[in-house]
């Protein structure tokens, strides 16, 4: 059991440390002014439009959750398949290294 414990310590360490170096990351492109994609509210509705959707909510699923994304089809909500897309109302994730913090719109 001590294993198991110190081998979750370690994984949890590695992932402290990709965090902090995602962070710094993100801070040297802010500083050295690279463009950042922005999204817009325009963007968004575009999206939607060429889809036929345009009152549904938009999720993005990051992994394999089945049951999650019938549940969510089943209420109306229509799937960005591209995990990368910023276009979306729910991003659904195992990590938060896979959401971009940076780019988000406040709502």
């Amino acid at each position: 059991m001590r294993e198991n414990g110190a081998k979750r310590d370690e994984y949890q360490d590695l992932e402290d440390e990709n965090d902090k170096e995602q962070d710094e990351i993100a801070k040297l492109r802010l500083e050295r002014g690279m463009r950042r994609e922005i999204i817009t509210n325009e963007a968004i509705t575009n999206w939607k439009r060429s889809r036929g959707c345009l009152n549904a909510k938009v999720f993005v699923i990051v992994g394999l959750y089945p049951d999650l994304k019938r549940q969510l089809i089943s209420l109306g909500w229509q799937e960005n398949p591209n995990e990368e897309s910023l276009i979306f109302d729910l991003k659904w994730v195992t990590k938060k290294k896979d959401v971009n913090k940076d780019v988000l719109l406040e709502s």
